[in-house]
């Protein structure tokens, strides 16, 4: 899908299309952290020797409030600090936190996207690849319900109410 949003920043395209979407802006903790590893990555990538400038801006500028914002959420980043200017060592923890991050970061944009959507309308999208499976031949409808229900949550993370309805009454008008 292409669209008018074209910053050379990735974040900030991010920024810009879940304000667009959601109709108001993300944390920015979490636009700031996704910032934050693509610059570190970045620098490591390229064998950089000094920090890029929007990479010491961001430390400079944003470090104290990531490192707050991070603090009172339950993710757990072992002491890590955002404003640490050693970029290019890397402690064990340090190696987990950013990847701990990462997950999170994926999460919750998952998550913003995702409460934009009806479970409705999710799980009527993924019914008729969901019953394309041969391997649910045979089975009877409750082991089918058990098994889409079981499939949404794995694939969305949520368990949707909806499932078993919307499978009956699929299955009964087939």
């Amino acid at each position: 899908v292409h669209d008018d949003i074209k910053d050379e920043k990735p974040e900030e395209q991010l920024n810009l299309k879940l304000s667009h979407w959601l109709g108001k802006a993300p944390e920015s903790a979490l636009i700031k952290t996704m910032a934050y590893l693509r610059l570190r990555r970045n620098h490591i990538a390229h064998v950089r020797e000094e920090m890029s400038d929007g990479y010491r801006s961001l430390i400079k500028n944003g470090a104290n409030h990531l490192n707050t914002y991070w603090a009172k959420q339950p993710t757990k980043l072992n002491g890590f600090d955002f404003s640490k200017k050693t970029y290019d060592e890397f402690e064990v923890n340090d190696v987990f936190a950013l990847i701990n991050l990462s997950r999170v970061c994926m999460r919750e944009i998952d998550s913003l996207m995702l409460s934009t959507i009806s479970e409705e309308s999710i799980a009527s999208y993924e019914l008729p690849s969901f019953l394309a499976n041969k391997k649910l031949n045979g089975l009877t409808v409750e082991v089918k319900s058990r098994k889409f229900a079981a499939f949404l949550q794995r694939q969305y993370g949520q368990k949707m109410g909806c499932a078993d309805a919307l499978l009956r009454a699929h299955l009964e008008n087939a």
